[in-house]
């Protein structure tokens, strides 16, 4: 696969330097990585302890070159056709599962990506190169030719004591790429700590998702629409594995017996007649827990779903319907030489080479959890990479309301529309006031065109302390300017086209949506958050574009002030104004409002004229100006003012046995907002200014020439104190 990464022939390389300084040196001697010694600690975590899987052992290991394992050693065997391992001590079952799985790629070739070497020079000189995608980009690991590994009491031969090569112990590309990948991560032992989607992306440079096609619980089917699925991603530059479901494992190993067992033929004694008839409807399996099957092809022939899938774990996994063994090839001979004329096949009835079929109905009763890889070859996507950050005040989380979402986006958009008309600003009661501090990205087109976005957390030594991310992205209008998303509230959310999630999200893992088509009439808003506030975290996140290129925009940070007070009555100070206007009897004041309260307490009912009228009281209210700098700039300012109460209410229960107390003593529950009025324009030149006889200054102590804007705080308390 052509993935715009140099040649290694073209550039020249640390390790070409190495090979050069070893040339020079004419020293029979090959090269050793002092960066990652044959000492226990490249092996363990904790080097004095090593953990259970090597307990028998860890005294044994030997540090061997190629030569010493085999006197022909090469990267791959002259007969390797299709990738079989065979597994160790250790237990790496993602890592190597995703290996294999890319190495079945049946469209390019995916190894090349990965070995950076020219094939001789690793046994000759002892150093070789492999790539790995990390953090948005491709970086080379470059390491010796030191294996560890055991020697056969009765042979005598040394042999990798961690996976290899089935096929042939000369063949050395699996212990040798595995080596590289536990140098990146710091030791063997922290190879089988990595989840299969790393695993996928650090090989493939893909994005990956996980679903599952079933609740293992309940059986209940999850995904609609499964076998078209499939055959779209397989047509579409993806790469697919399936790990066994839990459940039809466990009803295997349970003795599972045929669904409909009285269906067969049985003597007076009840003994079954046709035992292979038997054998072959129960289909006792030999899928292996948590390991990966490649899923290669998807068929429609003669009217079956027929599913093309490796295994490189071990032979003869399946026996059931149309497996290697079964009678179907000879009733339907028309389907196998259909599948023997298409070229592109690679499985033979004569030699499967790990490959077996399997009905789509039979795929989907014994898998269940789903990797789909998502690949970007450079001739057809276009690839855009930005790194950012959460800290400090962009970290600002997920999107929080505290009402219900339908009815915040219907009242936003109402607020929105009433602005709009008025030329005046829109409110919207949504409960957040920092979300919209994340980092923020807009993207946009000329053409029609379809994109894949990626988001993953970056800079973390394990997973465990990275966050869970999430993305949104926003549809607006070009015509409508809007440099910033202030809330989600008022714009269309994009749905998650193409995007199937798995069962929860984890910490540290990528998130993606495949698929978005993108209208040239809209503008787009990417706006990535973690879980939670206050978060500090690194990010990459990653767009390709299928058909055009795209303009990717990251908008600057947003400049924030944040202000405290609070409404409170104490002696001869008052700033409990309420809101600008009030109901007709409530202006009686305090004591006839006291009076309704404890009335109302009592059970009486309170009856009101209905009439409102202006509050005296309200200009008492506390008070900010908001001052634009420059007056006579051509460019919009938009602004979000917002009011959170910070207090901690108490109950209105608990607020209403409060009336008789000393004002001031309890805080009563309340709703709050506020008012924004335009005040007139006040620089230097007024009047005003020129009495002080100082240029004006904010309440910030800011100077300039200023617009002011009066933002005054309102408070309406259930019960006046």
């Amino acid at each position: 696969m052509d993935d715009g990464l140099p040649d290694p022939d073209d550039v020249r390389t640390d390790e070409d330097i190495i090979i050069e300084t070893l040339i020079i040196e004419n020293e029979r001697r090959l090269y050793e990585d002092v960066d990652f010694l044959p000492i226990r600690q490249s092996l363990y975590l904790i080097e004095s302890i090593p953990p259970a899987y090597d307990q028998n052992v860890c005294d044994y290991i030997s540090w061997c070159r190629p030569h010493e394992i085999s006197g022909s050693c090469c990267y791959f065997g002259p007969d390797f056709v299709v990738p079989e391992v065979g597994q160790g001590s250790l237990p790496d079952d993602a890592f190597i599962g995703a290996l294999m799985a890319i190495t079945s790629y049946p469209h390019y070739d995916l190894l090349q990506n990965i070995i950076a070497s020219r094939p001789g020079d690793f046994a000759k000189y002892g150093v070789y190169t492999c790539r790995f995608y990390v953090e948005g980009q491709w970086v080379d690991v470059l390491t010796d030719t030191k294996l560890p590994c055991v020697r056969d009491q009765r042979s005598g031969l040394f042999s990798a004591v961690y996976s290899k090569s089935r096929l042939s112990t000369s063949e050395l590309w699996i212990p040798l790429i595995q080596k590289a990948y536990s140098k990146a991560l710091g030791s063997y032992e922290a190879v089988c700590k990595l989840k299969i989607h790393d695993c996928l992306m650090h090989l493939t440079g893909g994005s990956v998702q996980q679903m599952y096609l079933h609740d293992e619980a309940t059986g209940e089917q999850k995904v609609d629409g499964a076998w078209k699925l499939f055959k779209n991603y397989l047509h579409n530059h993806t790469l697919i594995t399936a790990q066994p479901s839990q459940f039809a494992l466990e009803g295997q190993n349970k003795g599972e017996e045929d669904d409909n067992p009285g269906d067969l033929e049985r003597d007076d004694s009840g003994n079954i007649v046709d035992e292979e008839e038997f054998d072959e409807k129960k289909e006792v399996q030999g899928f292996l827990a948590n390991r990966l099957y490649s899923v290669i092809a998807c068929q429609d022939i003669g009217g079956f779903e027929l599913v093309l899938m490796h295994n490189p774990w071990s032979e003869n996994c399946w026996g059931g319907e149309w497996s290697d063994g079964s009678s179907d090839w000879g009733t339907y001979p028309e389907i196998l030489s259909h599948i023997r004329e298409d070229k592109s096949i690679q499985w033979s009835l004569e030699k499967p080479n790990g490959y077996f079929w399997m009905t789509f109905k039979n795929f989907q009763k014994y898998f269940n959890s789903i990797y789909v890889c998502k690949l970007f070859p450079s001739k057809q996507f276009n690839y855009y990479c930005i790194k950012g950050e959460w800290k400090d005040q962009s970290a600002g989380g997920m999107l929080q309301t505290i009402k219900d979402e339908k009815e915040v986006k219907a009242a936003a958009k109402e607020s929105r529309e009433h602005g709009i008309q008025k030329a005046t600003a829109s409110c919207i009661v949504d409960g957040d006031v920092m979300w919209f501090n994340n980092p923020q990205y807009n993207m946009s087109c000329n053409a029609a065109t379809t994109v894949y976005l990626s988001l993953m957390p970056i800079g973390h030594a394990d997973n465990d302390s990275a966050p869970i991310v999430y993305l949104n992205v926003i549809k607006t209008a070009k015509s409508i300017i809007e440099p910033h998303i202030f809330d989600a509230a008022s714009f269309q959310k994009v749905e998650k086209e193409g995007f199937v999630d798995g069962i929860g999200k984890a910490r540290g893992q990528e998130v993606s949506i495949f698929a978005l088509h993108l209208d040239p009439r809209c503008c787009y808003h990417i706006i990535p958050n973690a879980h939670k506030r206050n978060v500090w975290s690194s990010f990459v996140l990653r767009v390709f574009s299928k058909e055009h290129a795209l303009l990717v925009n990251a908008l600057p940070p947003l400049h924030s002030k944040s202000v405290s007070g609070e409404w409170r009555r104490a002696g001869d100070l008052d700033t409990t104004g309420g809101p600008p206007m009030v109901a007709h009897d409530a202006a009686t004041g305090a004591a006839g409002a006291a009076a309704a309260a404890a009335a109302a307490a009592g059970g009486a009912v309170v009856q009101h004229s209905g009439h409102k009228k202006v509050n005296s009281k309200w200009c008492q209210n506390p008070q900010y100006h908001v001052d634009i700098a420059n007056p006579y700039g051509k460019e919009e300012v938009h602004l979000k003012i917002t009011i959170k109460r910070s207090d901690k209410a108490i109950a209105h229960a608990q607020a209403s046995k409060a009336v008789s107390q000393p004002m001031g003593a309890e805080k009563a529950d309340a709703m709050i907002g506020f008012v924004i009025c335009k005040a007139t324009v006040m620089d230097e030149k007024s009047a005003v200014a020129a009495r002080r006889g100082k240029p004006r200054e904010n309440a910030l102590g800011e100077v300039g020439r200023l617009f002011c804007f009066l933002c005054v705080c309102v408070c309406v308390c259930c019960v006046v104190i």
